[in-house]
């Protein structure tokens, strides 16, 4: 589980990295986005020059922490892992969910 926590965190680490390197460039609209824009009141076409730093393995312990800690639970194929040194195994049909859990005040 340790592992495939990590993994994940990995993998969603560089899809951001990647979002944010796309959003740093101009771009140039079709006319379908600029009337997309016009619906929400916001036409951007501009390059955003702020970077965030993310750094992998303090985010992979983040999310370790977070597991351990009862924030989020992992279901696998329908069965709920709470166990970080568990042996987990996926086929390529396997379904993984992440479920962030939200304390309620009074409870």
């Amino acid at each position: 589980m340790r592992e495939l926590i990590g993994y994940v965190v990995r993998n969603e680490v560089g899809a951001f990295r990647t979002r944010q390197e796309a959003r740093r460039l101009d771009r140039v609209l079709s006319a379908s986005q600029i009337a997309e824009g016009e619906a929400t009141g916001r036409i951007a076409a501009e390059g955003r020059g702020i970077v965030q730093e993310v750094a992998e393995e303090a985010a992979i312990a983040a999310a370790l922490v977070a597991f351990q800690d009862g924030m989020y639970l992992v279901v696998i194929d329908g069965v709920e892992h709470r166990d970080l040194d568990a042996q987990v195994f996926l086929t390529d049909g396997s379904r993984m969910t992440f479920i962030r859990l939200v304390f309620l005040a009074g409870a």
